[in-house]
């Protein structure tokens, strides 16, 4: 008999999102540019524009990439002329290191993770809610974040909705997290994502076979 081990959380998005894997680097760079081309299909008298979007989107699933994301979504939707930009990204987290309190599940050791960082006074004001999907339980946290002092023209006030659910046979959860640059629109983006996330489901692999 096969033995299966979740691996992976899998979710479905609407057919305007564009995915991109985070690895390998030959598969990242080729979705970018794929996407890059497809946003400036007919259009051949902006190489500068094309090229800057090229530059932030391999810059943004680097970094996604390189805190352990596996996978990245961008909304290519619109209300007619207008775009609905966001982005989402799944991240794999391993939650057995340092963990704040013993006999814990992975998702109350990312709970007391926040907590304790709430003690501190080191977290922005956040709304944070548990709940329960067919993936298993999730910890959702949802904040609007501002620029910084420093930040640069580009940089703009963003929502960001993160989600933790419970890897059932590992020890760790999975990451979701979404943002959008339309915080005048949260109620209706968090919807939009809760929807996304109400359709996880883990993967799995056969990992070996018992008798």
């Amino acid at each position: 008999m096969s033995v299966a081990k979740t691996t992976a959380l899998s979710v479905v998005l609407p057919p305007t999102w564009w995915w991109i894997p985070l690895s390998p680097d030959g598969a990242r760079v080729r979705a970018v540019d794929k996407l890059v081309d497809t946003q400036f299909k007919g259009v051949d008298d902006q190489p500068i524009l094309k090229r800057h979007l090229r530059d932030q989107l391999l810059e943004a699933t680097t970094s996604a990439f390189q805190g352990q994301g596996r996978v990245m979504a961008i909304s290519l939707h619109r209300v007619g002329d207008i775009p609905v930009p966001a982005t989402m990204t799944i991240y794999d987290v391993r939650t057995g290191m340092s963990p704040p309190g013993v006999g814990m599940t992975p998702l109350e050791m990312v709970q007391g993770h926040l907590a304790a960082r709430d003690d501190t006074g080191a977290g922005p004001s956040e709304d944070r809610d548990t709940a329960e999907v067919n993936a298993g339980p999730v910890l959702r946290r949802v904040v609007e974040r501002q620029p910084s002092e420093d930040a640069g023209d580009d940089e703009q006030p963003m929502l960001v909705a993160d989600y933790w659910v419970q890897n059932p046979s590992a020890d760790g959860v999975a990451k979701v997290t979404f943002s959008t640059p339309l915080v005048p629109l949260r109620e209706a983006m968090v919807e939009l994502f809760d929807a996304v996330l109400g359709t996880a489901a883990w993967e799995q692999d056969a990992v070996g076979s018992s008798t």
